[in-house]
């Protein structure tokens, strides 16, 4: 996926929700990618990817600038991102200025302005974050 721009979506979905996909699995690259708008999702969230399931998949040059509401309601392990919720891959010169808020009784989530959570053998490089986050 390549030089995709999204204004001022309004996406919601139980889990595995991104801004431009819900899951990259494989080799893959997600390049120069905008999003702005709102995202909600009860699981597991990424501003432009919720999931990248491969130490091959790369997302790049992408920015996100919507808003990530995530109220979670179980005590399943979730991970939210400005840019990807839950990586084994690479997160090279992206940013994230959308804010995240987490509402959750529960423990056991991560949460990152970029990355949720980072698996195995992944790394983020050159990114920013001018969005703000909160747990409540």
């Amino acid at each position: 996926m390549r030089h995709l721009t999204l204004e001022n979506v309004k996406i919601s979905g139980r889990s595995t929700v991104g801004g431009i996909a819900g899951e990259m699995n494989g080799r893959g690259t997600i390049e120069n990618c905008t999003v702005s708008g709102e995202i909600t999702s009860k699981g597991t969230t990424g501003g432009i990817v919720a999931k990248v399931t491969t130490n091959t998949g790369i997302v790049t040059g992408c920015v996100n600038h919507a808003n990530i509401n995530v109220p979670i309601s179980s005590s399943t392990a979730y991970s939210v991102g400005g840019i990807v919720g839950n990586i084994e891959g690479v997160c090279l010169s992206s940013g994230n200025t959308g804010n995240i808020t987490v509402t959750s009784t529960y423990n056991g989530f991560n949460v990152g302005g970029i990355v949720g959570n980072a698996e195995n053998y992944s790394s983020a490089y050159k990114c920013y974050v001018y969005g703000c986050w909160s747990i409540n």
